[in-house]
């Protein structure tokens, strides 16, 4: 799928060992966050060993709006998909979202350059494939 960022609305670094992101909004207006999973494997008690990411995905948030044919009542709710992306796609992303980095106000600036050396390896860490 292809994707037009309009705004960048936020980077992140996830409790779970390290999975990164990248969210914005598209042209349609929905809440899109870029995705890189970790990938860990334990190698001792508490103790775990960084191999690389998973294959990318974006979560889609869209708002949605559903009529009650009884009383006419609008409810709304949000609906919450998940597409694969190629590491190819995942870096269409990010240079789509390089012009916006500097606008955006975050304690994860770190994120960005980091996705774009991650995304540029294929998700390997500390080599370039």
């Amino acid at each position: 799928m292809l994707y037009t960022i309009t705004q960048l609305t936020g980077l992140d670094i996830y409790r779970d060992g390290g999975s990164l992101s990248l969210s914005f909004l598209d042209g349609a207006g929905a809440n899109c966050t870029l995705m890189f999973p970790i990938n860990l494997v334990a190698s001792g008690p508490r103790k775990f060993e960084k191999l690389g990411y998973r294959t990318p995905c974006v979560e889609i948030f869209r708002r949605t709006e559903r009529v009650s044919p009884i009383t006419g009542l609008v409810s709304f709710d949000t609906e919450n998909l998940t597409e694969p992306v190629s590491w190819e796609g995942a870096r269409n992303i990010l240079r789509q979202a390089e012009p916006l980095v500097a606008g955006l106000e975050s304690d994860y600036a770190h994120v960005y350059p980091e996705m774009v050396a991650i995304a540029k390896n294929n998700g390997h860490i500390g080599r370039n494939v």
